[in-house]
């Protein structure tokens, strides 16, 4: 990958970075970049790309652009690369084996002071509410028939506290309970930022629509690695996500690289079906 020649900012070694190319097979071929910084960072980077594909024959086939790096690693290209046809990736790129060579490079131009996320709905507005969710002294004002309608957990909440017009929840974060609420009123998400602080709290509410609608963005929108969908699939058990990324070992060497140091670490059945899919290889 070409990095070219500005290092300024937090970033003085853009070689650290581990970059991602994943693909998807629809009517058209479609690529998609991700990038994950060797620690954390303010900024986004502003970076041009082109994607190369190389035939056995030697016919080669480009489409360049320019793109956002956000300090999550997703990546947002500005307008959209060259759509590409799969009929003709099959006939005129795929080898006798039917694999394709694809070549990415990639110049950092420069990089931004990165905004923060914008609230997409506030919960300071007691118009509509009867209650105030309390978490280190910020206030969530929401509807307990609402919040009932869709949690078990603070249908029994409210059961049990229900004279009171603040109840503290002690185990929250409140960006994240910010982020689940918005997503549970309606607003769009979750994304590579968000969405797994909305699991941790779907699940320790147990919010079932929730659940889902963060499991299918992992599905089919989500750029993170292999290794972390996998985690998340264990800890928050979304099944459909586990059965897909498990399809995606191919090799030892796959079930190598989602395995984490600590094998207690990982969740029980996950292990189960990585030593599984390991006797499966061998």
């Amino acid at each position: 990958m070409n990095m070219g020649d500005k290092q300024n900012g937090d970033f003085n070694d853009f070689s650290n970075f581990k970059w991602y190319v994943g693909l998807q097979r629809s009517r058209y071929l479609k690529l998609f970049l991700c990038v994950i910084p060797p620690h954390k960072t303010g900024h986004e980077l502003q970076a041009e790309f082109e994607y190369i594909i190389t035939s056995d024959c030697g016919k080669v086939l480009s489409t360049t652009g320019k793109m956002r790096i956000f300090k999550t690693g997703q990546c947002e290209f500005e307008g959209h690369p060259e759509k590409i046809a799969w009929e003709r990736i099959i006939n005129d790129y795929l080898d006798d084996n039917g694999n394709l060579e694809v070549n990415v490079r990639v110049k950092i131009l420069g990089m931004n002071e990165e905004k923060s996320r914008k609230v997409l709905r506030s919960f300071e507005d007691k118009q509509f509410s009867d209650v105030a969710l309390v978490i280190d002294e910020q206030k969530f004002h929401v509807s307990k028939l609402f919040l009932s309608s869709q949690s078990p957990y603070f249908a029994n909440l409210f059961s049990r506290n229900s004279g009171k017009s603040e109840i503290k929840l002690s185990t929250s974060n409140p960006q994240n309970l910010q982020f689940f609420l918005e997503l549970l009123y309606g607003e769009p998400g979750p994304d590579e930022e968000t969405v797994e602080g909305i699991l941790s709290i779907a699940d320790m509410y147990n919010t079932p629509t929730i659940i889902k609608k963060c499991e299918e963005y992992l599905l089919e929108k989500s750029y993170k690695p292999l290794k972390e969908k996998l985690q998340m699939a264990g800890k928050y058990k979304l099944e459909e996500l586990r059965k897909r990324c498990m399809t995606r070992i191919q090799s030892v060497s796959d079930v190598k690289s989602v395995a984490v140091e600590d094998p207690v670490e990982m969740d029980h059945d996950l292990l189960a079906d990585l030593f599984q899919k390991i006797l499966s290889l061998v």
